[in-house]
C-alpha cells in the first residue's frame, strides 16, 4: 500500500477516528483498508470499538463544552434529558450500528444531555463493533476479488481526506441534527 506503508495500522486508526468524530472519510473505507492490511473482521471489529468511542468522545465533549452555552430552560432541559435517559442507549447503539445513520448529532446531544460517560461509551462501542464486524464480513468476499479497485478507492478516499471542502457537509449534518432534536423533542409540547 502507497499511503503509510511504515505502519498502515496506524492510518487505519486515523481513517476511524476521522470518520467518528468528524465524518470525513466513509466507514466502509476504513473497513476496505483494513481488509487490504490485512486484518480478519474480529480485529476489524475490535480496532473500530476502541477507536469509535474516542472519535465519539470528542463529539460528546463538544456537546458537553457546548451545553454552557447554549442556555435553555430548566423545563426544556429536564425534558430533553428524560427522553435522551429513556431512548439514549438504543438511539447511541443504532446510531453506530446502522449505516448512513447520522451519529454525530446523538453524540453531540448525549454530552449537551450529561448522559453518562460509561454508557455512552458501551453502548457507542458495542454497536461500532457488530457494524465494523459486519460488514468486514460482508466486504471480505469482494475486497479478495477485486483488490485492485479497492486499492484505487482507498487512494482517493486519502486523497479526500486532504481536501478541506468536504468538511462543509459534515458541519451542515451536524446542524440539522441538533435542531431536528429541539424542534421534535425539546421544543415540542412547550406552548
Amino acid at each position: 500500500m502507497i499511503l503509510l506503508p511504515d505502519n498502515p495500522v496506524l492510518f487505519l486508526i486515523l481513517l476511524i477516528v476521522l470518520d467518528t468524530a468528524f465524518g470525513i472519510v466513509p466507514l466502509e473505507i476504513s473497513i476496505i483498508y483494513g481488509l487490504s492490511i490485512p486484518l480478519t473482521p474480529i480485529a476489524i471489529g475490535a480496532i473500530g470499538l476502541v477507536f469509535t468511542v474516542i472519535g465519539a468522545l470528542i463529539d460528546y465533549l463538544l456537546g458537553y463544552a457546548g451545553s454552557h452555552f447554549i442556555k435553555l430552560s430548566p423545563k426544556e432541559e429536564e425534558k430533553g434529558k428524560r427522553f435522551f435517559y429513556k431512548y439514549g442507549s438504543w438511539a447511541l447503539f443504532l446510531a453506530r450500528m446502522i449505516p448512513f445513520f447520522p451519529s454525530k448529532p446523538v453524540s453531540i446531544i448525549a454530552g449537551g444531555m450529561r448522559y453518562s460517560v460509561a454508557h455512552f461509551s458501551f453502548f457507542t462501542g458495542l454497536g461500532a463493533f457488530l457494524r465494523f464486524y459486519l460488514e468486514a464480513k460482508i466486504l471480505q468476499p469482494y475486497y479478495l476479488n477485486n483488490a485492485d479497485k479497492t486499492e484505487m478507492l482507498v487512494q482517493k478516499a486519502h486523497k479526500y481526506i486532504t481536501d478541506p471542502a468536504g468538511y462543509g457537509t459534515t458541519i451542515m449534518l451536524v446542524v440539522l441534527g441538533i435542531g431536528a432534536y429541539y424542534l421534535l423533542v425539546m421544543h415540542r409540547g412547550n406552548s
